[in-house]
């Protein structure tokens, strides 16, 4: 889905938390779920460690687009990367679709999804200056 915005696949046992993807524009970071669970409970997500949460949190708040990619069966939703360190893993079905930047019940087109995700931004800041 990635292609056109050269999305490259990142393993970085340098710096604990680091991203899975890194794109022209920023970072992503990938989750999969088998499927929702009964009763309406809290999505646990396997490997969403501290580092990961942290940096994302950071990197949002300083200005740099980063996103979480969960897709839990066929659906897929996109955060923002605060709010996806924040909520994934950590929510019910309901929260995760009502704070989700975008949902889709089906795997998205690439088109789709890079527009999507080229929304997806934090306001703008300079930190350089």
């Amino acid at each position: 889905m990635l292609k056109p915005l050269h999305g490259v696949s990142v393993e970085n046992p340098a710096y604990a938390g680091f991203p899975d993807v890194e794109y022209i524009g920023g970072l992503i970071e990938l989750k999969v779920v088998d499927r929702w669970p009964p009763r309406n409970g809290i999505i646990r997500v396997e490997h969403f460690t501290p580092q990961q949460r942290v940096f994302l949190r950071t990197r949002w708040r300083l200005g740099g687009r980063c996103a979480v990619l969960l897709r839990v069966k066929r659906e897929w939703l996109l955060f923002d990367g605060d709010t996806g360190a924040n909520m994934v893993g950590r929510a019910n079905k309901y929260e995760l679709l009502y704070s989700a930047a975008h949902h889709w019940k089906q795997k998205p087109s690439s088109e789709e999804f890079r527009k999507c995700l080229l929304q997806t931004s934090p306001k703008e800041k300079n930190y350089l200056s």
